[in-house]
């Protein structure tokens, strides 16, 4: 019987996660179909009546903490990092797991970044806890830029997620009073730079120096306002692409019970880039 399995989010038209799990699907021979939920959220639970009619689903922006609330049986990552972007049916009951840590340490291994001295990480949406968690145990301060209203938020939840022997490798400001320091690592985990953000950048570099590498975690545009600034300044610059790409394939492999070879994944990423 084909397996049915998709993505949940708003917006998603421009999401290239139904392309890369098809080919997966392909490669391993495997009946399925891969379909993208575009559900604005006045019709979310509407859609959640109907997930038993699914095999799995992947989560992104703006449901993943949302559904890691709803779902009941939690993977070790989702549990870790308190946020779901993957969730499998095993006998008629829906585990969460987390894949984007794993497409994140990738990201970091393939693009030889090592999170040293201090990071600065705007937002804390559901990827931004995988980013600050990583940052912070890698032995890098770790500033986190917030909107001024989300400032108790996002304490209480960094604080809830991070032992208390860690709490003072981190700090919390308000994006619009970033401290004048160096900042060795910029990551972007905000929605501005996409869809119809694209001309927005979430900070300005010109306050900002000795940054060495900009990472934003947007892949659609492939180069954001955020990064293209960077690039003015000789900063190097990564996209999405490539932790898109690795937390697909770790999601595939859970859907799937198998093993993705590296050499597929390679050659796959080599065409998501030509797109």
């Amino acid at each position: 019987m084909k397996k049915r399995f998709g993505l949940l989010g708003f917006p998603i038209n421009h999401s290239l996660s139904s392309l890369i799990h098809q080919e997966l699907f392909k490669i391993k021979n495997f009946d399925a179909t891969y379909e993208l939920f575009d559900i604005e959220e006045k019709n979310l639970n509407d859609f959640l009546k109907e997930i038993n009619n699914l095999d799995g689903f992947n989560v992104t922006m703006p449901y993943k903490n949302t559904i890691y609330q709803i779902i009941k049986n939690k993977g070790k990552t989702a549990k870790k990092f308190q946020t779901t972007n993957t969730i499998v049916k095993y006998n008629n009951e829906f585990m969460c797991y987390n894949t984007d840590n794993f497409g994140f340490l990738e990201t970091l291994k393939h693009f030889e970044i090592s999170l040293t001295n201090n990071t600065l990480l705007l937002g804390l949406g559901g990827a931004g806890k995988i980013v600050a968690l990583n940052t912070i145990y890698s032995g890098s301060f770790l500033t986190v830029a917030i909107r001024p209203s989300s400032f108790l938020k996002t304490e209480k939840t960094l604080k809830s997620l991070i032992p208390a022997k860690f709490h003072k490798n981190f700090e919390i400001v308000s994006i619009n009073k970033i401290p004048n320091k160096i900042y060795k690592t910029i990551i972007n985990a905000t929605p501005i730079g996409m869809a119809n953000l694209k001309d927005y950048t979430p900070v300005s570099f010109n306050n900002l120096f000795g940054c060495k590498t900009a990472i934003d975690l947007i892949y659609s545009p492939k180069k954001t306002k955020f990064l293209l600034d960077a690039e003015k300044l000789k900063i190097k610059t990564i996209n999405g692409l490539y932790m898109l790409l690795m937390q697909a394939v770790k999601s595939n492999e859970l859907f799937l019970n198998t093993k993705h070879k590296k050499d597929i994944i390679f050659k796959l990423y080599k065409t998501l880039k030509k797109l």
